[in-house]
């Protein structure tokens, strides 16, 4: 069993079918959506990896919130993306 644990926020849908494949390699994973406010410091307190994946629009607010929680030994990845409709 691997102990690493990933914290992803936003991106519920998007991120679901790599959340089960990471769990299924034994990887402890929590995902963070919009109502889950308590998890997503828990998490950027806890996790040796958090995935952020907001819209555009919201990312400078959950990166400010976020990384002064994190730990020193943990890494962030920002996914997020603009989007625009084609």
């Amino acid at each position: 069993m691997n102990d690493v644990k990933i914290g992803i926020i936003g991106g519920y849908r998007a991120w679901s079918v790599a959340a089960r494949f990471l769990k299924w390699k034994g990887y402890i994973v929590h995902i963070s959506g919009e109502t889950e406010e308590l998890i997503l410091t828990k998490m950027a307190r806890t996790c040796q990896v958090v995935v952020v994946s907001v819209p555009i629009g919201v990312y400078p607010w959950r990166h400010r919130e976020v990384v002064p929680l994190m730990r020193a030994d943990s890494l962030l990845m920002d996914l997020t993306s603009l989007k625009k409709n084609l």
